[in-house]
């Protein structure tokens, strides 16, 4: 009987880490060098980007911040973001607030359904900046293994829009930025997590009542 509780609990565990190795990495990370900067215009900054294989975006973010006084990241507005196929149609959008999670240099908020996008295919991330700063001119920064980066653009605009002028001639500024997994768990998967977990409560009982019946046995 133990044993079988054992058994079926590594296999549960097997199915909650393999879960867990999905959990969503930024686009970008590992930024260094570079200043807060604006140039007072209102601007719409973007990148693009290729994924390597099929995968799917989780969330979207913008740049946050810091502030001088309080030390802490965020903004001075809430900031739409949006995610653009090289069409330019809109897949997805949101709105970045302060009270999104900040993972690193950006805040993220999560989408209602993750967006797939295709191996090889070219996509652009866009965020309207406003007043607030965005990082510029890095020194290096970190790429997601899953994409192949592309080229920064942007468009001057108060609201969101597609970035559509390239702008080659610069080291990189980031204002939007994604999260991302290689894969989204299946219903099956989440079914099997949680009968297996239903069956190991179910075994318990068992165990216990077997337990039970031993120590009568035993006092009689």
């Amino acid at each position: 009987m133990f044993k079988k509780i054992k058994v079926l609990i590594c296999g549960v565990a097997i199915v909650l880490a393999g879960y867990a190795t999905a959990q969503a990495t930024p686009g970008v990370w590992g930024i260094t060098g570079g200043t807060d900067y604006n140039d007072g215009a209102n601007d719409v900054l973007g990148w693009s980007f290729t994924p390597k294989q099929e995968m799917y975006i989780t969330g979207l973010g913008v740049y946050a911040e810091t502030d001088f006084t309080s030390g802490l990241r965020g903004f001075t507005q809430d900031h739409q973001v949006g995610l653009y196929n090289e069409n330019r149609s809109l897949l997805a959008s949101t709105t970045v607030t302060n009270a999104d999670n900040l993972n690193g240099m950006f805040r993220f908020h999560n989408l209602d359904t993750a967006i797939a996008l295709s191996a090889g295919a070219t996509y652009y991330l866009a965020a309207a900046m406003g007043a607030d700063q965005f990082i510029f001119d890095p020194t290096q920064f970190l790429v997601n293994s899953q994409v192949t980066f592309g080229k920064f653009a942007y468009s001057v605009s108060d609201s969101l829009v597609f970035p559509g002028t390239p702008d080659p001639g610069v080291l990189g500024y980031f204002g939007p930025n994604f999260e991302a997994t290689a894969a989204v768990p299946e219903p099956s998967t989440l079914l099997l997590v949680g009968a297996g977990l239903g069956s190991v409560v179910l075994l318990r009982r068992r165990a216990r009542s077997v337990e039970s019946t031993l120590d009568k046995e035993i006092l009689r």
